[in-house]
């Protein structure tokens, strides 16, 4: 077999032995090695390598070169060869060259990219995670790191890295192993200092394994590489959880219990009005892990989810509610602001949804808080836009009581001083680019935008599959409607009506099909 290493430094081992690295002292003819190790089906035309490896030179000087090239390549590989056209390594198919496997072929980048995949579509034990990491010894060739031809595999290699060290350090926070978490992190930012989302994630971990100097040494760290390298200020984000860091807003978190994803059987609160979840929840996970982990601090009373309309903010909030239901012996409620009409009808509303009775001659506001003293209480407020006027209500609420605790969806944050803010995103859009067709597929499918879309699709369409026939034509859909679930949800029920192409033509028509719905 012969195996082939360019995740780090170049090396090639031919029948379990490696080849010397002297042998490959040409450039071009290691270059043209690696070109065919790359391509898709290992294949690539003879014009497309004349154009990377001898640009510079009139067609028939490259076509010469390219000629002598593929026989020292030949020759290297098997040094018995007297005809080119015996070859069993190297061929020529019409226009095309091609790298042929008569003992088999194992590549360390298709190793590395297929179990990246096979990742992102299931959940795998984390030793598995560990040996799939193993494989990344470097970039790739990192000892050509100016090389154009290799800038777009280099930079697709190195995300699927940046992800596996998230995905492993994620589960490391699960259970509450900090110090391994710190370390994945760590070596993510190594290659990327300006990903201020890793620089907040460090800080949080910090905090949590009782390490707040170097957390607010992280936000340091970031503030300057921003600055320097970007000209911008850390997000109000990053920002917020700064002043929790300093304010001692965030508890060290060995007391916490390890976090294991969102329960598919959690036990009922002992009221409330919870609906049951009739749908499963794509592409949320760490936001249930950061949520609950905020949720469970005293100082959080006040959380207020914020984003667009369609982004997910109710179903993210209801899921969170769930989850934590355990903590509010007496009862987790949801109040659907939409059918309250104005801000001076919020507490009638609320007395109505917790059930309380009204006494003569006693404001209902009194009630409220006889009511809600001394309980341990959860309240969802769900599409506080129009109310933001009775905004001052919720602190009262907070100050007079000791056990409550209130979630708020709403398209802006509130701008109390007792709030604490979340901002909710669209579903992340897959990346792919230059893989060969099931390599694009398992990238395609690790986006949770299009597994969001994929199972919606087959709620309407039971045959619907995802495959390498629609596959980009669905990437590209989800493209079109930016990952906005609300969306993904309408035009995957177009599906029962509508091909995959009709759909994506409508959208590149800017047809209001979905608004219609």
């Amino acid at each position: 077999m012969l195996k082939v290493f360019l995740l780090g430094n170049f090396k090639v081992e031919q029948a379990g032995m490696q080849l010397p690295d002297a042998v490959w002292s040409g450039r071009k003819v290691r270059n043209l090695f690696v070109l065919l190790t790359l391509a898709p089906e290992h294949r690539v035309s003879r014009q497309q390598l004349i154009r990377i490896l001898w640009p510079e030179l009139e067609q028939k000087s490259a076509e010469a070169s390219l000629s002598r090239t593929l026989y020292l390549l030949r020759r290297l590989l098997e040094p018995g060869l007297t005809q080119a056209g015996a070859s069993r390594f190297i061929t020529r198919k019409k226009e095309w060259v091609c790298l042929e496997k008569p003992d088999g072929l194992w590549l360390d980048v298709e190793a590395f990219e297929e179990l990246v995949a096979q990742a992102r579509l299931s959940r795998q034990p984390l030793a598995g995670l560990k040996e799939t990491l193993a494989l990344y010894r470097g970039n790739l060739l990192q000892e050509e790191p100016y090389d154009e031809w290799l800038f777009e595999r280099r930079l697709a290699l190195e995300q699927s890295y940046n992800w596996m060290l998230n995905e492993m350090a994620a589960r490391y926070r699960q259970l509450n192993d900090y110090p391994s978490a710190i370390k994945l992190l760590e070596r993510c930012l190594a290659g990327d200092n300006t990903n201020e989302n890793i620089h907040r994630d460090l800080m949080l971990l910090y905090t949590l394994s009782g390490q707040r100097h170097a957390a607010l040494q992280q936000y340091k760290l970031c503030q300057q590489v921003l600055q320097e390298e970007l000209g911008l200020n850390p997000t109000v984000e990053t920002t917020t959880l700064y002043r929790q860091i300093i304010t001692q807003q965030i508890v060290p978190g060995p007391l916490l219990p390890a976090y294991s994803g969102p329960s598919r059987s959690a036990p009922d609160p002992v009221q409330g009005n919870l609906p049951a979840a009739l749908t499963s929840l794509i592409g949320r996970r760490q936001n249930i892990v950061i949520l609950t982990e905020l949720m469970q601090q005293s100082t959080t009373r006040l959380l207020t989810l914020t984003g667009p309309g369609g982004v997910g903010k109710t179903r993210l909030a209801l899921a969170l509610a769930n989850e934590v239901a355990r903590h509010y012996p007496d009862g987790v409620y949801l109040l659907e602001l939409e059918a309250v009409p104005d801000p001076t009808q919020l507490s009638l509303a609320l007395a109505r949804t917790l059930k309380i009775p009204q006494v003569d001659h006693q404001p209902i506001e009194i009630s409220l808080k006889n009511h809600l003293q001394n309980k341990q209480i959860l309240l969802l407020l769900d599409k506080f836009e129009h109310l933001k006027a009775a905004a001052g209500l919720l602190t009262s609420w907070l100050v007079e009581t000791s056990g409550l605790k209130i979630i708020v969806t709403t398209r802006t944050a509130l701008r109390l001083p007792v709030e604490h803010c979340y901002e909710i995103k669209p579903l992340a859009l897959p990346l792919y680019n230059g893989q060969s067709p099931s390599q694009r597929l398992g990238l395609i499918a690790q986006s949770p935008a299009i597994e969001l879309f994929v199972e919606r699709s087959y709620a309407v369409r039971p045959d619907f599959k995802l495959n390498e026939d629609n596959a980009e034509t669905i990437a590209e859909v989800c493209r079109y409607l930016d990952g906005v679930p609300l969306s993904l949800e309408l035009a995957a029920a177009c599906l029962k009506v509508l091909s995959e192409k009709q759909l994506l033509i409508r959208l590149r028509r800017g047809e209001q099909l979905l608004l219609k719905r």
